[in-house]
């Protein structure tokens, strides 16, 4: 985990409810607050080398406000898993070389275009390159090929999307029976 806010804190809870870690590394360009982080999950721990943390790491995930690549692309190792969730035009926390010389996913092709639409850092890939989330759920195109690709997934927050999974999520407890209302 590179970042150690609100987004870094929901990935650390949320990612091991999907998959099975031996442990967390959190990196910040703040170490009190990787440490601060770090100390609410049993997993969790605060490298003092983020080159190092990331090296070891099968799933990368930058949480940070950004302007510029808060990693090097080499860091990363066959295999991995790089997630990014930061924005912060006119550049951005992801290296460029990380989409555009692997697999990269995206939620819509309009993550391709210049900000404020897109991303910075996605903005002069090849739309042939990028693979929708969509196009895998649905079977048309492939996620990882093999145990060796580094997948880059960025994220754009796309309001709509999150409305209709909410909906289904709503739809599926319905019929289910199951959850509770919460008055906001």
């Amino acid at each position: 985990m590179i970042g150690a806010g609100v987004q870094a804190r929901e990935h650390m809870r949320l990612l091991p409810l999907v998959r099975d870690f031996d442990h967390i590394n959190i990196c910040s360009l703040h170490g009190d607050e990787a440490k601060r982080l770090a100390a609410s999950h049993p997993l969790a721990r605060a490298p003092s080398s983020m080159s190092a943390a990331i090296a070891e790491s099968d799933v990368v995930c930058l949480a940070t406000h950004s302007a510029q690549p808060v990693i090097d692309a080499d860091w990363v190792r066959p295999g991995t898993h790089v997630s990014s969730v930061g924005y912060h035009p006119p550049g951005g926390e992801l290296p460029a070389s990380l989409p555009r010389n692997h697999r990269l996913f995206i939620e819509t092709l309009d993550a391709l275009e210049l900000p404020p639409v897109g991303c910075a850092e996605l903005s002069t890939i090849d739309r042939a390159r990028a693979t929708t989330l969509g196009a895998v759920a649905l079977g048309k195109a492939p996620g990882r090929r093999n145990e060796l690709d580094i997948t880059v997934y960025k994220a754009m927050g796309i309001a709509m999307e999150d409305l209709v999974a909410a909906n289904l999520a709503l739809r599926s407890a319905v019929e289910q029976g199951i959850g509770d209302f919460m008055r906001w």
